[in-house]
Order: structure tokens, then C-alpha cells, then sequence
């Protein structure tokens, strides 16, 4: 019984959302996909994203007593990401690489200076399928790929700990055209994004102080959001730049670990 009200509800929202569907003007069958500019000729894009991150948290610390430890965090540092894609009709394929370097030293007292590193390379292999919404002025892009990470992370002089792996991903890429803006007699046009992903990869955990390693199971997560803002006819090109903010998690390695900070991405498309 108490399952009830709820079977009542999702009666009552199913016929809302089939009445609604009846009568709007608006779908993706009869009004969009007739319209789509997406299935036409062969496009090419490149980009080149600056990345304003840091590291979530370290793995290095000092027991301050109490059972308190005080962990070193690096500051936000300037790093890049590049990428290529390439568009016949609504599909795409894509390759991204990111590379990251971060380090930090502090003097935590008179004897001991903590020092941490971390070397982080990684390479998306994607590909996607893009639906256009002209009626809502939005696109969905859910995609799926292989990723390759290569991460080391060092501490103090004599400890190394490296992670080599492999996996697969999948998410989901949206687009909002929120409005557009004449700036210089030229229309530009605003919008949202927002991507999400999740994966898991498989690899070595190398730790070089015992030469110990094992087979880890990890999962990534990543997500953006921001706002592109898109420039028609440069050159032979259209170009775009994206601002906003990115988080990638990657928990069952270490304690915390992660990256966060400010994308700002220039892009061109043939």
C-alpha cells in the first residue's frame, strides 16, 4: 500500500509528459532532426585548453600530534591540454591529450622540508554521436572511449610512486544556446556547457622504495561546466573560447586524489 501514491504519481506524470508531447510543436522527430546542420559535410576542429589546476590533496604529511596530520597541498599551477577532432554527418572521433606538472617544497620546521612532485600524462581516444535540438537551441553528445594514464608521484628525494593504466570511459557532452550578443557588428552566439564522465581503468602501482607492485582497479570521474562563446567566419574557420571549471576524481588509489581548477580553451573548426 504504501507503493500506492507513488504508482499514482508516475500514472499521472506519464500522461502529462504523453498529453504534452501530443500538442507541442517542438520534438526532435518531426522538428528537429529535419533541420539538424550536424549530418552535412566532413569537419575538422583542433584546440588548445589552458588549465589553472592543482591537486586536491597529497599523500605527503607531517603528524603534528594528536592524531593530526598536516598534509603539504600544492598550490594551483599552468599546465595544457590539446585535442583533435574529426566530424562525418553527427559522428565524431577524437583524440585529447593532457599534461600535467606540479611540485612544492614548504619548511614545516627547522629540521624537516617537505617536498612533493607529481608527472602526470594521460591520452583520450573518443568518439561520439551528436543530437541537435534547434527547437531548444541545445545538442546532447553521449560518447565513449579508452583512456591511458601515466602518473608519478614523488616524495622527498628517496620515494617514488608511479601508476601506468588503461581503461574505457563514457559520458555525456550538453549544449545550451542562451543567447547571442552583437559585439563589433558581429553575432555572437552564448551558450552552456556542461560534460560529465565516469570510467575505470586497470594497471601497475609501482611503489620504488619496496619495488612493490599490484594490479589496481580505479575509477574516474570527471566533470566540466562553463560557457562557450562561438566567432563565425575567422579566416576560413569558425573559431570558439570556452571558460569554466573542471574537477577529475580518481578514487582506490591513495588516500585522495584529483585535480580541479579553471579551463580556458581557443578553438578553430575547418
Amino acid at each position: 500500500m504504501k507503493l500506492l501514491p507513488w504508482f499514482f504519481g508516475l500514472l499521472l506524470m506519464s500522461n502529462a509528459m504523453v498529453a504534452n508531447s501530443q500538442t507541442s510543436s517542438c520534438s526532435y522527430a518531426d522538428t528537429c532532426e529535419s533541420s539538424s546542420p550536424c549530418c552535412s559535410n566532413l569537419s575538422f576542429s583542433g584546440y588548445v585548453d589552458y588549465l589553472y589546476w592543482k591537486v586536491n590533496r597529497s599523500d605527503l604529511y607531517l603528524n603534528v600530534g594528536d592524531g593530526k596530520n598536516r598534509y603539504l597541498c600544492p598550490n594551483y599551477d599552468s599546465n595544457f591540454r590539446v585535442g583533435a577532432n574529426i566530424s562525418c554527418k553527427c559522428i565524431d572521433f577524437g583524440l585529447r591529450y593532457t599534461r600535467l606538472y606540479i611540485s612544492k617544497s614548504e619548511d614545516w620546521d627547522l629540521e624537516e622540508r617537505a617536498k612533493y612532485k607529481i608527472d602526470f600524462d594521460m591520452l583520450d581516444i573518443e568518439a561520439g554521436y551528436r543530437f541537435t535540438f534547434e527547437c531548444i537551441n541545445a545538442t546532447f553528445r553521449p560518447f565513449a572511449g579508452v583512456k591511458i594514464l601515466s602518473v608519478e608521484q614523488k616524495f622527498e628525494n628517496d620515494f617514488r610512486d608511479d601508476f601506468d593504466a588503461v581503461g574505457i570511459y563514457t559520458g555525456i557532452e550538453t549544449k545550451w544556446q542562451l543567447c547571442e550578443k552583437q559585439i563589433c557588428n558581429r553575432s555572437i552566439p552564448i551558450s552552456l556547457l556542461f560534460r560529465a564522465s565516469t570510467g575505470i581503468v586497470d594497471g601497475k602501482h609501482d611503489y620504488h622504495d619496496d619495488d612493490g607492485k599490484e594490479c589496481l582497479y580505479t575509477f574516474v570521474n570527471d566533470i566540466f561546466f562553463g560557457v562557450d562563446c562561438g566567432f563565425s567566419n575567422v579566416g576560413c574557420a569558425n573559431a570558439n573560447m570556452q571558460i569554466g571549471y573542471e574537477i577529475q576524481n580518481y578514487s582506490n588509489w591513495a588516500e585522495f586524489f584529483g585535480f580541479s581548477g579553471l579551463v580556458v580553451r581557443l578553438g578553430l573548426m575547418y
